[in-house]
């Protein structure tokens, strides 16, 4: 309570008891109509005497407190023109800021949603644009007002519009009256994107979001993945059969197109390199390296079991396991048939220190960075430089467990996802396919597709 605030109080309550003198002295000389006004004047000043001792609530926030100087004013925001909710840091730049962190000195609304602030001068704030929406499955781009308080102020700065926008959107559900599992995913150089859907066809998403079959289900439950090969041509994978499929054509059944020793057990995941030629991991832990020339192959018995292998730079990036940890390794490729030691790029399990978290996907971008899918409670994908590296990617923004990832061509990743939190599958699972902005970031070449 400020010295103001006081002094009024003060001053209706002296009020109040001059009135209420008059009111009986009136009474008792018998002037009714003066002590009607009386009684009447001392009412309102009791109404105005409650409320002398409420403080104003011109903000949504807790810890406000008003004061005389002057209000905020933001000349500036950079990015000037947008930037992604849950995961940008934005400079507001202006005057009459409250420096430093301590106590709420500072408070930036996003339409009523307060942001978080990371630093703080005078003149600059820096700020974690916050979540517009905790539906994840409903996040959009938003046009918002931003404005500033600041302690010492009772007011808030005068708003500027500025555009937030959705890091990640719902891209597709493949039937809405039905839960759908979605496994493998690819995307073609049209941007049309294949998914496997669990006992169903492959699934074929145009660019505008229409929904077609496009290969019909063999003897498979699904296929683990999908990549695009030479001519446009689809290939696929799955963990009961040692064989490399592809559809010829649209509304066409699967052919065997490269058969591997059936003791070898079966092909989890697989990519092109930049010869054309297939490099497949298996459940058993063995590479194979196949020459699409002439079908003849060769293994590389490495490990303990293969999740998901990405070709880029005449090296091979496998999530695999050895002993009871899984690891992303780095392979170089000398040929077809010839590999270089592996290097062990980066330790899922000693870094999450859980024997039963497995990595699902990777991919990498052209700075080569790795992106995985590991499926953790609360980390459903990380980003690992190409230091090694990890932090969380779009953590906040990524609450729901991934289990395939592919690029488009441009800055888009797509991912398969299912919502549910618990970490088994079961047939009561509701899986998504979310398209993820990946801002400046591009694909590293998916050879198979024509990528160059």
């Amino acid at each position: 309570m400020d010295l103001i605030m006081l002094i009024q109080i003060l001053a209706c309550l002296i009020t109040c008891i001059v009135l209420l003198f008059h009111l009986v002295t009136d009474f008792s000389f018998g002037d009714k109509m003066k002590s009607i006004i009386s009684l009447i004047s001392l009412l309102i000043l009791i109404l105005i005497f409650t409320g002398c001792g409420q403080e104003p609530t011109p903000t949504l926030y807790e810890n406000f407190n008003s004061g005389n100087n002057p209000p905020p004013v933001v000349t500036s925001i950079e990015p000037a023109d947008s930037a992604y909710m849950g995961v940008d840091v934005i400079t507001i730049n202006g005057n009459y800021f409250a420096p430093g962190l301590l106590n709420d000195s500072n408070l930036v609304s996003f339409n009523g949603v307060k942001g978080e602030i990371i630093e703080a001068t005078a003149t600059q704030l820096k700020v974690r644009v916050p979540m517009l929406n905790t539906d994840l499955m409903a996040l959009k781009d938003s046009v918002v007002g931003i404005k500033v308080w600041s302690r010492g102020s009772s007011l808030f700065s005068d708003s500027l519009v500025y555009k937030i926008k959705a890091p990640v959107k719902l891209y597709a559900t493949i039937d809405p009256n039905v839960k759908t599992i979605n496994r493998g995913i690819t995307v073609d150089q049209s941007e049309n994107l294949f998914v496997s859907v669990f006992n169903d066809n492959v699934m074929m998403i145009t660019p505008n979001g229409s929904i077609t079959d496009y290969g019909i289900k063999g003897g498979e439950s699904f296929w683990n993945n999908l990549k695009m090969g030479p001519g446009n041509s689809l290939h696929a994978c799955t963990e009961i059969f040692w064989v490399v499929f592809t559809y010829d054509a649209p509304s066409t059944n699967p052919n065997p197109l490269y058969i591997l020793p059936k003791e070898s057990a079966v092909v989890k995941d697989f990519d092109f390199d930049k010869d054309l030629n297939i490099w497949s991991g298996s459940r058993n832990g063995i590479i194979y390296g196949i020459n699409t020339s002439n079908s003849s192959y060769n293994e590389f018995n490495l490990f303990n079991r293969v999740e998901s292998v990405r070709y880029f730079n005449n090296n091979l990036y496998v999530a695999a396991q050895v002993d009871s940890n899984f690891s992303i390794y780095k392979i170089p490729v000398n040929s077809i048939s010839s590999l270089g030691t592996p290097e062990k790029f980066f330790d899922v399990t000693s870094t999450f220190g859980d024997k039963q978290l497995i990595p699902k996907s990777l991919t990498l971008d052209r700075d080569e960075n790795i992106y995985l899918a590991i499926d953790a409670p609360n980390t459903s994908m990380i980003r690992i430089n190409s230091s090694g590296n990890y932090e969380p990617f779009y953590n906040e923004v990524m609450n729901y467990r991934v289990t395939n990832i592919a690029w488009g061509n441009n800055n888009y990743l797509y991912a398969t996802v299912l919502l549910e939190n618990d970490v088994t599958t079961t047939s009561d699972d509701e899986s998504k396919i979310v398209k993820i902005d990946m801002k400046d970031k591009r694909s590293a070449p998916y050879y198979g597709r024509g990528d160059l």
